[in-house]
């Protein structure tokens, strides 16, 4: 173990919350839960959080955590999204790290603890995010799944780490791009996790929503500026996507794609 957490301040093992919400995936969630538990870190929760208003997979889930003493069980009353599930986490809780994850997700055992001591030895200052590899994935986001700590967590409207305007997508990218440009973000290759994206039910239900998100962003990419930290005014981006609506989303979305295809940043 102290292979592992050389880099730990004073070899101290500090509170990791891993956050993960979920939708109407119980098999799945119980495999990722069940990967976590096998960890060698010592010292982590898990707080699952339910993302809409259905009882019967809330009470499911229940029936099962009740038993585990590191398990903390959260439900939205309507649907939120995932990066607005995991601030919820957030706002209401005080932890040392966040580990923020999915349902759909297997760790490996050394996970946690190699995200830890990179977090340690590249931020020594507690102030930066860690990005977790996805070694089964060619092509993903650096910024999916993150390990951040709270003085980084702190810099945001109150502990929103992810902008809270997004439904499901690009709301990873965004706090990718503020850390890069904060030169705050590190990808640590060895703590890795396995993203076994089903496309299933819940899987449609996000698709709904990716051309919104992606005008949103699109509206922000190549401005450090308009990120979520440096400019944090909602009712602007309020005002902006609900133009956008009026003009039309598709239409928004297909003039996007255009100027990427052009070699434009989006």
């Amino acid at each position: 173990m102290s292979h592992y957490i050389w880099y730990a301040p004073q070899n101290e093992v500090l509170m990791i919350n891993i956050v993960i919400p979920t939708l109407s995936r119980f098999a799945l969630l119980m495999q990722t839960i069940g990967s976590i538990q096998r960890s060698i870190y010592p010292s982590f929760r898990i707080s699952i959080v339910v993302d809409g208003d259905d009882l019967k997979y809330r009470d499911r889930i229940a029936d099962v955590i009740l038993r585990e003493k590191n398990v903390e069980l959260y439900t939205n009353h309507k649907r939120i999204g995932w990066g607005r599930s995991i601030n919820s986490v957030m706002m209401q809780t005080d932890d040392d790290y966040y580990f923020s994850a999915s349902d759909d997700l297997t760790f490996q055992p050394a996970t946690l603890t190699y995200a830890f001591s990179e977090h340690c030895k590249i931020f020594p200052d507690g102030d930066g995010v860690v990005g977790i590899n996805q070694g089964n994935m060619r092509h993903f986001c650096p910024g999916a799944f993150v390990l951040a700590d709270r003085k980084w967590i702190n810099r945001f409207p109150d502990r929103q780490m992810y902008f809270p305007m997004y439904k499901h997508f690009c709301v990873d990218s965004e706090l990718w791009h503020y850390a890069l440009s904060e030169k705050r973000f590190h990808l640590c290759k060895t703590a890795t996790v396995t993203h076994n994206r089903p496309h299933d039910d819940c899987h449609k239900l996000a698709q709904r929503t990716l051309k919104r998100d992606r005008v949103l962003w699109w509206f922000k990419k190549g401005n450090p500026k308009l990120y979520w930290g440096n400019f944090n005014d909602l009712d602007f981006w309020k005002a902006k996507i609900k133009k956008a609506q009026a003009e039309g989303i598709d239409k928004q979305y297909n003039k996007g794609r255009r100027f990427l295809s052009m070699g434009g940043i989006t």
